[in-house]
């Protein structure tokens, strides 16, 4: 039998419209939320969570380098997926932006498809990201997803 970390089959090409029922859903969700990847759950196509952290960070480090007065419009173009970008113009963190986020989006969309994600409290995440950032021991994460249960109550709460 095969190890759970080795991928052995392709992975099932994800139609246009489950793509959008995807992000349908992912948009319906309550601010305070988002989606992921768990850390050792892994997504067919063989990819770990830890392994999109990993992605995020050095997505985050190559943005950390981008001159302020860049940034902006960085931010715009990839909210406009590049659309009105030439050949010529792309520059290298531009270039390493799309490449990323399309890899994560592919990475999501599976994970999503093969019900590896969940969805965690973002303040609570937070607050567990600043402790490791200021340097702090944090035993216990406290960044369980959220049950179905405290899902629909946030869901309904906003809806009031």
């Amino acid at each position: 039998m095969a190890d759970k970390n080795t991928v052995t089959e392709k992975p099932d090409e994800i139609s246009i419209e489950e793509k959008d029922s995807m992000l349908t859903i992912f948009n319906n969700l309550p601010e305070d939320t988002f989606v992921t990847i768990p850390p050792d759950n892994i997504v067919y196509i063989g990819v770990s969570g830890l392994f999109i952290e990993q992605l995020t960070s050095v997505q985050n480090f190559i943005t950390s380098l981008i001159p302020e007065a860049d940034f902006e419009k960085l931010y715009i173009d990839m909210g406009n997926d590049f659309k009105n970008k030439d050949d010529e113009s792309w520059t290298p963190p531009e270039r390493f932006h799309m490449i990323m986020k399309e890899l994560l989006y592919e990475i999501a969309f599976q994970g999503s498809k093969q019900k590896q994600d969940r969805i965690y409290d973002r303040n609570k995440v937070g607050e567990y990201m600043a402790k490791l950032d200021k340097g702090e021991e944090v035993k216990d994460k406290g960044i369980d997803p959220l049950t179905l249960d405290e899902l629909i109550k946030r869901k309904t709460s906003n809806e009031d």
